[in-house]
């Protein structure tokens, strides 16, 4: 039994010599031992690398404190780079102010890519306490604040220097006040009571108005928006010691906003479509007896006020012919220094149509006198 158990055993020992080995590498089969060191051959240095990185993509990109608009205006890692520190102020009280901004990079030159143009670089939140925008390029920029008057303009532009930057600007601000409409009419007499409705259309927040031409990939085409509206039924209003109180507006700034047009209609006049210039309906104003009244002018002209000045080649009034004579009353500001008879200077709008005659538009004021004939043109 012995003398079978030996040859069993021999394969045993062969076997184990063999595969110990073939575990430490075998024949043909480097000895174990420290790597050799790393070559620099077929490699590039981090600096290399970086001057080859593809230029990045059109997508916005996050970093830990903004959103950049504009990618392709990112500094690359091998071009310098800036950031810039944004601080707002009131101009009129001189104290830090909060506003959504538009950071644009102005006059780039075109490129394969891009047309020649103002560039977005960013559009970002700005606290009172000011933000810090990132991955400027230098070259020159302006700042588009939204929270500032409509009416006004924007801070000039400023340069952006390699490394670390500060900028501080000034923007004017809305007010808010309470509207008035003094309602004449032709003979100057004060219109006590009318009809009255309003009636309100959605308006697209405006454009940074320096940015022109705007740069953009060649080849795209730039759309525009529109807005949509409503109204409210009508009734009836009396006059106060300043006119028909409206309500509390606001100075329009550059965000987006609602346009509020009031129509009146006075005894045997036509409506008074009055939109308050620069100014949009306060819902949340507070404390409305502490603000300042504004007041503004317009004139209720009668529907036939026009009827026999507006007439057909052969003679005849177009009105009796079916024609659709529509008057319109602007307003101006009553503003110390403007003339007491400011209804006179008013511009009232005419707009004339009728089948088979071309349209007849035009604009008088009852400072020019009674109305002048004028004749439609057949088509």
């Amino acid at each position: 039994m012995r003398l079978l158990l030996w040859p069993l055993i021999a394969s045993v020992l062969v076997l184990g010599f063999f595969l110990t080995r073939w575990l430490d590498g075998g024949p043909g089969r480097a000895p174990a031992g420290p790597a050799p060191e790393a070559s620099n051959a077929g490699t590039r240095e981090p600096a290399e690398l970086a001057a080859v990185a593809p230029l990045p993509d059109e997508r916005a990109v996050q970093d830990s404190r903004q959103v950049v608009v504009d990618q392709e205006s990112v500094a690359p890692a091998n071009a310098p780079s800036s950031e810039l520190y944004v601080t707002l102020f009131d101009r009129l009280t001189g104290r830090p102010v909060a506003s959504d901004v538009e950071l644009w990079q102005l006059g780039l030159p075109e490129t394969e890519i891009w047309t020649a143009g103002d560039r977005l670089h960013a559009a970002e939140h700005v606290p009172a306490s000011g933000r810090l925008f990132r991955h400027l390029r230098p070259g020159e920029y302006r700042v588009f604040a939204r929270a500032r008057l409509l009416a006004a303009v924007d801070p000039p532009a400023f340069a952006v220097r390699e490394g670390s930057d500060s900028v501080e600007l000034l923007i004017d601000l809305p007010t808010t006040a309470r509207i008035h409409l003094e309602l004449r009419d032709p003979d100057g007499n004060f219109v006590r009571s009318a009809r009255y409705r309003r009636s309100m259309l959605s308006v697209e927040k405006p454009k940074a108005p320096f940015a022109t031409p705007r740069r953009k990939k060649v080849g795209d085409i730039l759309i525009g928006g529109g807005g949509a509206g409503g109204g409210f039924r009508s009734r009836s209003m009396r006059a106060g010691r300043l006119g028909f109180a409206l309500g509390v507006f606001r100075e329009r700034d550059c965000t987006d906003a609602y346009s509020y047009k009031f129509h009146l209609r006075a005894d045997r006049a036509e409506y008074v479509r009055f939109e308050p210039p620069g100014f949009e309906l306060d819902q949340e104003a507070e404390d409305a007896d502490h603000l300042p009244d504004v007041v503004f002018v317009a004139v209720a002209v009668p529907s036939d006020w026009f009827d026999e000045a507006i007439r057909l080649p052969n003679g005849y009034p177009a009105r009796e012919e079916g024609a659709t004579i529509v008057i319109e009353s602007g307003a101006l500001r009553r503003e110390p220094g403007t003339p007491v008879d400011l209804w006179n200077l008013v511009p009232i709008r005419v707009e004339v149509t009728l089948d088979g005659y071309e349209p007849l538009e035009f604009t008088t004021t009852l400072a020019d006198g009674p109305p002048r004939l004028r004749t439609l043109t057949p088509k």
